[in-house]
């Protein structure tokens, strides 16, 4: 009984370990995050707690709208053609220095 006891736990634990989810910490070594739910303006808010808010720059037009999951921005003009041309100067800037870092990964959601 005792045998039959220690091996029902010992499968039972088995079995809780394989059905959580393994989580990462999403803002672990996080940079930056512009969600763009500013809805007005020419600054974004820089959500990952660094305080590494961003100015718009030369672009003709920003239009903010709603988003898929809160706020977007849609933007026109002189750095957001629809062919790549590297020679426009539309962007956003950040004002503090991000660091130096050996690796970076960017992720962007656009929609046309």
């Amino acid at each position: 009984m005792k045998k039959a006891y220690h091996l029902f736990i010992l499968t039972f634990m088995s079995y809780i370990w394989t059905i959580i989810p393994a989580s990462a910490d999403l803002t672990d070594g996080l940079l930056l995050y512009f969600p763009f739910d500013e809805g007005k303006g020419e600054i974004v808010k820089d959500h990952s707690g660094n305080g590494h808010d961003g100015e718009i720059f030369e672009f003709d037009q920003v239009d903010w709208d709603e988003g898929k999951f809160g706020g977007a921005i849609a933007i026109s003009g002189k750095g957001a053609e629809k062919e790549a041309n590297f020679d426009r100067k539309g962007r956003i800037e950040v004002r503090d220095d991000l660091g130096s870092h050996k690796a970076l990964s960017i992720s962007v959601w656009f929609n046309e």
